[in-house]
């Protein structure tokens, strides 16, 4: 009867240049906070002449803007 020999699993070595950090985690770039986003959106109300009414399109304006932008950094 055959009997497969157990084979010895072992963990991959790290090289000297190579960390246990992904990849994706060494670039990683922080949210933008509430507060970063609140200027944001006052930046732009002032911008458009300080219209009321406008709050959400200016705050949602301004997460798009500030997303994007992280996004290509």
């Amino acid at each position: 009867m055959f009997v497969p020999s157990k084979s010895k699993k072992t963990k991959p070595q790290l090289t000297n240049t190579q960390t246990s950090v992904p990849n994706n985690l060494k670039t990683f770039q922080p949210l933008p906070s509430h507060e970063q986003i609140s200027q944001r959106a006052y930046a732009i109300y002032q911008d458009g002449g300080s219209a009321n009414g406008q709050d959400q399109r200016d705050w949602f304006r301004a997460e798009k803007e500030m997303f994007a932008a992280r996004k290509h950094q």
